[in-house]
């Protein structure tokens, strides 16, 4: 790091050959120190004040020593690479539809748990739950059952199994319960796809924070959240398809994963994946319980 004369009342700092100049714009942006980025004969170089010059080079040199001193970080092996997280509920998936069938059929399942808003905003909540276990058509069936296991299992090697399967059900919950909100009374949904955007919400919302060691993004955060919403606009929409509890899914699963990312390093260990993913299996199924109960 080294300045240059330009004027008699300015000074260049030449940046280190190759820097870009955004990161050490931004130690003279804190720092409040006026500057002006420039690039001669292939390299960068920060024009400020010549009464700023010292402390502006100070500050720059600082950082620089710190970099060089400062360990490389390595990401660390995940303690859950290789676990399935997204296997037990794409399990529940097919086996509620083995049992309730499909649509088509019009079977008392679809009566008992399907999300239609009227009855989930007049207190039947478990309609939030059971709906994601109910499934149009085949083709619907299939898709989500892959996407659970695969996007599900996915969540699972970063945060485990148990919290991945708990966040499944949780953001496929409360999406459906915002989809009914905003619907009213006239609308009904089935589905495992809100979960699964949830996922896609989850794991975007996780990589935005975790990317930057849980400090607040300057820049490229929004990259995986733009990503997310790609994925809505690719396979959320399209004919027959409920756009809303995929939307509110997605976004329920970006503050479940926001939430995630600040506290992974708190997060449970390998000893409490088996009891949570028991949890959000169980609540599944206390859901339908309550269903049939109520009736």
């Amino acid at each position: 790091m080294s300045d240059d004369v330009p004027a008699p009342d300015m000074r260049v700092i030449h940046l280190p050959l190759g820097s870009p100049p955004e990161p050490w714009e931004a130690v003279l942006a804190a720092a409040a120190i006026p500057y002006k980025a420039q690039m001669r004969d292939g390299r960068w170089g920060l024009v400020v004040q010549g009464a700023d010059a010292e402390h502006a080079l100070n500050l720059l040199r600082a950082v620089e020593a710190e970099q060089r001193t400062e360990p490389e970080r390595l990401e660390e092996p995940s303690i859950f690479a290789g676990t399935l997280g997204g296997v037990p509920l794409a399990a529940v998936w097919l086996a509620v539809a083995i049992l309730a069938g499909l649509r088509g059929g019009r079977s008392l399942w679809f009566d008992a748990g399907s999300a239609d808003a009227a009855l989930v905003l007049s207190g039947q909540w478990w309609r939030v739950l059971t709906a994601l276990t109910l499934h149009a058509d085949a083709s619907h069936l299939l898709n989500n059952v892959l996407a659970t296991a695969l996007l599900g299992s996915a969540l699972g090697r970063v945060v485990g199994p148990g919290v991945a399967t708990v966040a499944m059900v949780l953001t496929g919950g409360a999406g459906n319960y915002l989809n009914a909100w905003v619907h009213g009374l006239h609308h009904d949904s089935v589905g495992a796809s809100t979960a699964v955007f949830g996922v896609v919400g989850t794991l975007a919302g996780l990589s935005a924070v975790s990317r930057h060691g849980r400090r607040p993004a300057r820049r490229g955060a929004w990259l995986p959240i733009a990503a997310g919403l790609g994925l809505l606009a690719l396979f959320g929409t399209g004919d027959h398809t409920d756009h809303g509890a995929h939307l509110f899914g997605f976004l329920a699963g970006i503050v479940v994963g926001c939430g995630l990312g600040w506290l992974r390093p708190w997060l449970p260990g390998r000893g409490w994946q088996p009891p949570l993913t028991a949890l959000g299996v169980l609540s599944v199924a206390a859901a339908w319980w309550v269903a049939w109960a109520s009736r």
